[in-house]
């Protein structure tokens, strides 16, 4: 997966969708990076729907299933209620450390291909989950994390993104500061707001608004447990 994503490939659901001819989706690139890994060779090029039992087939385990666990690298996870998550109902990534996973996504034109993200505001976790895991493939050999995804401080993560609340009829405080700061405004259900930066704070994961004047906002965009969302009020992008 590392290699395609210095290849710069670009997200295609239509083409080859494995790298082969520059383009690939999540799941293509997932099944050939597993095949690679030592896995049997799939009889044709698994989608999210049908790479469950061929994962079960190659040594691989669930060990969670839309329930919280510890994550660490190699561990697989596909979004998507089982038997109907084809196509943009579903998602699969892999974990390249207990906070980041690398997978094919589509961002917008501009940005679109193989990323290493932070799960906590990447994973469609609304979409449920399920998690899979081989403790006899080797995961000694680190991948070289890009100095834009690791922490500048601790417990904050730099990302830039854009949430979008979804909400409900419900709208969203924007503090000034994260947990028991003062209101400095509200997002309404369907609008956006950029961030720099996230965290796990309070039982919940924030993001860091960049505001006028060189000061910020700070937005809850879901539920956390401390180490992972566990409730989204909207997506990022």
């Amino acid at each position: 997966m590392d290699g395609l994503r210095q290849q710069g490939i670009k997200y295609s659901m239509t083409g080859a969708r494995d790298g082969s001819d520059g383009t690939g989706d999540c799941s293509g690139t997932i099944v050939r990076s597993v095949e690679k890994a030592g896995a049997n060779k799939p009889t044709w090029l698994y989608n999210t729907d049908s790479m469950h039992a061929w994962l079960v087939q190659n040594g691989y385990k669930l060990i969670a299933d839309n329930k919280s666990w510890t994550a660490k690298r190699g561990d697989i996870v596909i979004f998507g209620k089982k038997g109907a998550s084809g196509g943009a109902a579903g998602h699969v990534v892999e974990f390249i450390s207990n906070t980041q996973i690398i997978h094919c996504t589509y961002k917008n034109p501009q940005m679109n291909g193989v990323y290493i993200d932070n799960e906590a505001t990447t994973c469609p976790y609304y979409m449920g989950w399920y998690v899979y895991r081989n403790d006899n493939i080797d995961t000694s050999k680190p991948i070289e994390v890009p100095n834009t995804e690791k922490p500048n401080k601790v417990g904050w993560y730099m990302e830039k993104g854009t949430f979008k609340s979804n909400a409900g009829n419900e709208n969203i405080a924007i503090l000034d500061k994260a947990v028991d700061g003062k209101i400095l405004g509200w997002i309404k259900p369907g609008q956006e707001v950029k961030y720099d930066q996230f965290t796990h704070k309070g039982g919940y994961v924030w993001v860091r608004q960049p505001r006028v004047n060189g000061s910020y906002g700070f937005v809850a965009i879901g539920k956390s447990n401390g180490k992972k969302k566990t409730e989204s009020w909207g997506p990022c992008y």
